[in-house]
């Protein structure tokens, strides 16, 4: 096959007998193109495929994140008091480093997921 996507030999839906039209501007289609083109597909198959492939829309996307990025803040917010329960109170250096630590990790963690939802 010269110039062009590899075609589809069968759907495991079925054929594929609707159409689905949406506008995209110059440097969108021309993103959509490009990653079409790695993939060895048509652009119109690239866009049903990452269509199909998140199962919730941009709305509860944003919204997982925005909680994500509350998450964070009051891991942030526990790490600073525990260092300050430990320096008001004397507790032992080490058992207030490793609550630390482990708070800190969980904000990686918080952070990683918020940095994953919003796509970066």
């Amino acid at each position: 096959m010269a110039g062009g996507p590899p075609r589809r030999t069968r759907s495991l839906d079925g054929p594929r007998r609707n159409r689905v039209t949406f506008l995209a501007s110059d440097a969108e289609l021309a993103e959509l193109t490009r990653r079409a083109q790695r993939a060895g597909i048509s652009v119109a198959r690239y866009v049903a495929a990452a269509a199909l492939e998140r199962s919730e829309t941009v709305s509860e996307r944003r919204a997982w994140a925005t909680e994500v990025a509350r998450a964070e803040r009051v891991m942030r917010r526990a790490e600073r008091l525990l260092g300050e329960v430990g320096a008001n109170t004397g507790a032992r250096p080490s058992e207030i480093a490793e609550a630390i630590a482990t708070v800190r990790d969980a904000a990686a963690a918080v952070v990683a997921m918020g940095e994953a939802a919003a796509g970066r």
